[in-house]
This record gives C-alpha cells, structure tokens and sequence, in this order.
C-alpha cells in the first residue's frame, strides 16, 4: 500500500530544501562577489542556474500552485521530487566545473562551461528523464 503526503508534510519537506537550496546559491553568489572584488572574473555556473531553477519549481509546484488548488497534492508531490532531483545533482554539477573528477578537459584558462560540468549535468538530465517516465507516464 502506497501512502500519501499530505500537502502540510510536503510544505515541510519543502521548506526544508529550499533553505538548503537558498544557502547554496547565497554561498555561490557571495563567493562571486569576492572575486569581483578581487579583480577576478565572475560567473554564474550550469550548477548554479540548475540550484535556481530546482528553488523556483519548488517555490511555485509546491507552495503556490497547490495553495491556489490548481492541481492535486499527489502532482505536487511528484514536483517536490522534481527539485529535489535537480538540487542534489548541484554540488556533483559543480564538482564538474572546477574539473574535480579527472585530468581531462583542464584548460587554463578554464572555460565558462567546462567538458566536465556538461557530462555531469547531462547526466542530471538523464537521471530527472528516468523519473518523469516513472512519476507522470505510469
């Protein structure tokens, strides 16, 4: 038997992630500012539109949407999964663009978007398209 969670235990689950997700991308941008103020150059990585895209889909799927009745709490559970997907790929997408898990695609200097950074997101990509197939197509 498969049980269900109410929208208040999702709320909860969600608010968990999004103060974890609001930290990451706080992090990230303060260390930004750091190298700006260094003069180095800054940039927002793949990880880092992927930690904000997972905050606003849980922002919206989870908290406004279902408060405003638009859709079921069972849709806003698999939404839920969704973000959580996307943000525990962000430190593995990240470790891929400071080129952590091997020497291949090191360049100097590194490149905006790194080899390393575009295997690991495709994988997230991979990765969230085996869910959705699961969640929304059984």
């Amino acid at each position: 038997m498969i049980e269900q969670m109410t929208l208040a235990q999702m709320w909860t689950a969600a608010a968990v992630l999004a103060g974890f997700q609001f930290t990451a991308l706080t992090w990230r941008i303060s260390r930004e500012v750091r190298m700006e103020a260094s003069g180095e150059q800054t940039w927002l990585t793949l990880s880092d539109v992927a930690a904000a895209i997972s905050f606003l889909i849980l922002v919206l799927g989870v908290f406004v949407i279902p408060a405003i009745d638009i859709y079921s709490s069972a849709v806003a559970a698999r939404v839920l999964g969704t973000a959580l997907i996307l943000f525990a790929t962000y430190p593995f997408i990240l470790a891929g663009h400071y080129n952590l898990y091997c020497r291949w695609g090191k360049a100097v200097p590194r490149h905006r978007v790194t080899k390393q950074e575009l295997v690991a997101l495709s994988l997230c990509c991979i990765l969230l398209a085996t869910f959705w197939i699961v969640w929304f197509v059984r």
